[in-house]
């Protein structure tokens, strides 16, 4: 992230691992995981069910935080072009605004903690 260093154990998109374990948190019936690795199990999991986006937007909707939702996915996608960007795939402006980006994103995301039943749908 713009010189920052990130904790990874993937081989490929490293610097996305901190991120999908941070927003695994704010999901219902993954937030409650006691570890990182649990969260990455559970939230890979989940995102093989083919309404795993429908679900996503119903609760971030149902709970009253769709507006933030929108922000972090914002920001999720610099991060994801920044990641690009490093092997010449997206405009190197994201490379200098990934670090903003992760920030940004941890401001909304870690006070989002969902440690709830998930709904069914």
């Amino acid at each position: 992230f713009d010189r920052e260093n990130f904790m990874s154990n993937f081989d490929y998109y490293g610097e996305l691992q901190e991120i999908a374990i941070t927003f695994g948190k704010t999901l219902r019936g993954i937030g409650n995981s006691l570890t990182d690795e649990e969260v990455l199990k559970r939230l890979s999991i989940a995102s093989l069910d083919p309404k795993f986006v429908d679900r996503i937007f119903y609760e971030y909707e149902k709970d009253g935080h769709i507006e933030e939702l929108y922000s972090m996915l914002m920001y999720m996608g610099m991060i994801k072009n920044a990641s690009y960007a490093v092997f010449g795939y997206a405009d190197s402006k994201f490379i200098a605004s990934s670090s903003y980006a992760k920030n940004e994103f941890n401001k909304i995301a870690v006070p989002l903690r969902d440690v709830r039943r998930p709904y069914h749908m």
